[in-house]
């Protein structure tokens, strides 16, 4: 079932496998240093990878009477503790239904692995005694049964394990090969395991070998079991974050719909990777049979049906389940229902009976598939595949709808769903009005800066008639309402549809589209100002008068587009206040050329280099969540997205781990600032192709180890400090603002200025033209003398002051094309 020792997945079930082998691994490597002789046959070329469980008390104990407290790492602990929490929650998930059960093979499985749990919880228990005498223990406190493996812990093992196999490789050349035969020692009591079967004595604790299956039945109930415990988990996490917005508004909307819609794809990975364990076994059928309903037998019915519905129904996402199985009985198949709007239920929150809540699920899943019934009519009939930043359950919906047969990671997003639907009440329309405010706010930016207007630059202005069109139809206009208007008109109703109601009660996808115009906004704003040097021209300006000026007020915008810009950027080393203000308006105008000459765009905007990290990151936000497109899913996007950050400046935990991963040896190149660039690459320089493939086997299992929560939490974080960062910065605001105070600093210098900036062409829009002032600034400061050179300065710094003490903004006129129809036609993302 996995084959070369590798566990397949990314949830809870490959963290419990990777655990139980490296712990494996660790128990059998340190019984075997600390006795003189080989651990024996039995363990021998498969050792690495699994050993019979009879073995384990019997290295356990080995290691109890010959080890210090310093040679058990807490990470092996830790890594036991969570295999045995798992382990017993998994008995307690399938054992109920042996009480009653009548098979003798089942009540035989379940006392075995009772046995299982009895061994683990015997080793652990003698580790336990000797890690308590370590006197320089971090924390004195123990975790709980319920503690949960961590990445670090798997890290760090790892770490520990790569550094006993080189140091036993290196004693093993000096050492003869001739194994002694295994002996126990006379003076030592080993435990055994109880009622030592022939099936212990077989049973592999690890990961089976390269040429053998794992048909282990209680593991594949452990396989069922991790799938739901994954989704409940999700759940939870999700649930707790909205519930933070809910009490304290401490994590932006935005945020939380876009984790939602990850978890919401990361249900279907993980029903891939069950499907794909299971297959071979056709084992679709256990997670329900080991289910004992019976046990509620002696429960009056109404308490009965809560408590089944609480402690399992929920739990399996059974509710979702029937719901929709009820909901598609009502709906004839290729057919759109028709609600008239008076008849629509109105949504009761806040119930706390098991009757309420059926009543306020069944109401909302109600609203949700009809308006999906909507946009499967309308992609059918406008021949619109995929709308911007879909949610992902309006797809599974619609694909619901179309094949009628459902999936489980369906139930699982409608359930967590319905969550999001209850902690909102009656604020799940506010997410509609967040959008609508930045639609509107992208729509009019756009609109007011026709790029025809400064170059002819066909593929940016293909991609502003795209995106102008896309602002208009999906958010600031509801591209629902007139199909919706036609159909009740067909049935005879007169009274209109409620406008906006999809984008009104599915919170999610109104902040999807949010966050798709932030984007948007964000990215074609820099592309924009990237055009032509004008707000380069401004921050040239602004600084020299600052240098010279230091108690001038701040310009915020300006402030926040140089912090953008890394240090030894061309911009950034020009704008260094000790150079004197004189001296950065020459070397802008140096850089820019002379101004007969070829005529240069902003400064480095086609290097990535020019910025500063965040900028990538959010240039990659914009190609997975502006497209629609995707060019990765989001489980191979997020993995981007972590090696992504890691590159940039790390938080200190982040260098803490990166050090554990690559061992001590390199630890030596990580600087202050938390860059492992250089540690990686004088790393890799130094290894053979061997170790190369090693290393990069590494990085790679530190992203495997990471939890569903784990990346959740990362996207969760990303998306929050782009949010609360680089997409504050306005960049059409500064284009304006930029315009105004070249504008007021022209005319400082009176109309002789305005002419010189106007000789080529008088025609040329004042907005073409005092992009050079800089240039013609420059060429004065060159050639005139200290008196002259005072005067120039002084007018800047006035200049400056007027704007920033005074209404920073400019129009020129109506942002419009010169009447001609654009031969250009939009296109759509």
């Amino acid at each position: 079932m996995e084959k070369s020792g590798k566990p397949n997945g990314m949830g809870t079930w490959r963290r419990y496998k990777l655990g139980q082998t490296q712990f494996t691994s660790w128990l059998t490597q340190t019984a075997a240093k600390l006795t003189t002789f080989a651990i024996g046959p039995r363990a021998g070329a498969a050792s690495d990878k699994f050993v019979h469980l009879i073995q384990l008390e019997v290295f356990a104990q080995r290691v109890a009477d010959n080890a210090t407290p310093e040679d058990v790492p807490d990470s092996a602990i830790n890594i036991l503790r969570d295999v045995v929490s798992l382990r017993k929650k998994s008995f307690r998930f399938f054992s109920s239904v042996t009480k009653a059960s009548m098979d003798e093979k089942l009540q035989q499985s379940n006392a075995n692995h009772a046995q299982i749990i009895n061994v683990l919880e015997r080793v652990l228990a003698r580790l336990e005694s000797l890690v308590k005498l370590r006197k320089t223990r971090e924390h004195s406190d123990e975790p709980k049964d319920g503690s949960r493996v961590t990445t670090s812990d798997l890290t760090n093992l790892f770490a520990y394990l790569e550094a006993h196999q080189k140091a036993g490789k290196r004693k093993g050349r000096k050492k003869s090969t001739k194994v002694k035969k295994p002996q126990r020692p006379a003076d030592k009591a080993v435990a055994k395991a109880s009622g030592g079967s022939p099936w212990i004595d077989k049973f592999r604790f690890g990961l089976p070998g390269e040429d053998e299956d794992e048909a282990d039945e209680l593991d594949l109930y452990m396989m069922v079991y991790c799938f739901f415990e994954d989704f409940n988990t999700i759940r939870n996490h999700v649930a707790e974050r909205w519930c933070d917005y809910w009490y304290d508004r401490s994590v932006p909307l935005v945020t939380l719909a876009v984790v939602i819609n990850a978890a919401f794809e990361f249900f279907h990975q993980l029903e891939h990777d069950l499907i794909r364990e299971l297959r071979p076994h056709a084992l679709y059928h256990y997670g329900i049979d080991h289910i004992d309903y019976n046990s509620y037998d002696h429960y009056d019915k109404k308490e009965a049906d809560e408590r089944i519905w609480k402690d399992k129904a929920e739990w399996l996402a059974l509710p979702s389940y029937f719901e929709l199985e009820h909901t598609l009985q009502i709906i004839p198949p290729g057919k759109t229902p028709i609600l008239p709007p008076s008849q629509r239920t109105p949504t009761i929150y806040g119930t706390t009976t098991v009757e309420g809540w059926k009543t306020f699920q069944s109401n909302v899943t109600n609203q949700i598939v009809l308006e999906s019934a909507h946009l499967k009519a309308l992609k059918h009939n406008r021949q619109e595949t995929l709308l911007p930043f879909e949610c992902q359950l309006l797809s599974d919906l619609q694909v619901l709808l179309k094949g009628r047969s459902s999936t489980r990671p369906l139930f699982f997003s409608l359930q967590l769903w319905v969550d999001i639907r209850s902690i909102l009440e009656t604020d799940h329309v506010q997410p509609f009005h967040d959008m609508q405010a930045t639609a509107n706010k992208l729509k009019q930016a756009l609109e007011n800066h026709n790029p025809s207007k400064y170059c002819k630059d066909y593929d940016f202005k293909r991609s502003w008639l795209g995106r102008l069109w896309e602002t208009k139809h999906f958010m600031v206009e509801d591209f629902m309402y007139e199909d919706k208007k036609a159909r009740l008109r067909q049935v005879g109703i007169q009274k209109d549809p409620s406008p906006f109601f999809l984008l009104k009660h599915e919170p999610v996808w109104a902040c999807l589209l949010d966050f798709r115009a932030r984007l948007v906004y964000s990215e074609l704003g820099q592309e924009f100002i990237g055009l032509k040097p004008t707000v380069d021209a401004a921050a040239c300006l602004y600084h020299a008068a600052l240098a010279e000026d230091p108690s001038l007020p701040r310009w915020a915008e300006m402030d926040s587009y140089v912090d953008t810009c890394v240090d030894d950027c061309q911009l950034k080393v020009g704008l260094r206040p000790s150079q004197g203000p004189a001296a950065i308006i020459r070397y802008y105008a140096a850089s820019r050329g002379d101004e007969n000459g070829p005529e240069k765009r902003a400064a480095g905007m086609d290097s990535d280099k020019r910025f500063i990290p965040e900028i990538a990151v959010r240039a990659s936000l914009h190609r997975q969540f502006a497209f629609d497109d995707k060019p990765f899913s989001m489980v191979e996007y997020l993995e981007q997205l972590r090696v992504q950050l890691s590159q940039g400046k790390l938080t200190e935990p982040e260098v803490d781990k990166a050090r554990a991963l690559m061992g001590p040896a390199e630890n030596d190149f990580v600087d202050g600032h938390g860059n492992v660039d250089l540690a990686l690459s004088n790393r890799e320089n130094g290894l053979s192709r061997t170790n190369k493939t090693e290393l990069a086997k590494q990085r790679n299992s530190k992203l495997s180890q990471l939890s569903p929560i784990d990346i959740l939490h990362m996207l969760d974080k990303t998306v929050t400090s782009q949010l609360e960062g680089i997409l504050t910065l306005d960049y059409f605001k500064l284009w304006d603002e930029s315009l105004a105070l070249l504008t007021v600093v022209t005319a400082a210098f009176g109309d002789s200025m305005w002419d010189r900036l106007n000789r080529d062409d008088p025609d040329t829009p004042r907005a073409e033209c005092i992009q050079r002032l800089p240039i013609l600034l420059g060429q004065d400061l060159k050639s005139s003398g200290p008196a002259e050179q005072t005067d120039i300065i002084q007018r800047v710094v006035k200049g400056c002051r007027d704007f920033l003490q005074g209404p920073r903004h400019f129009l020129e006129g109506p942002e419009t094309d010169d009447g001609e129809e654009d031969p250009l036609p939009p296109l759509i993302p």
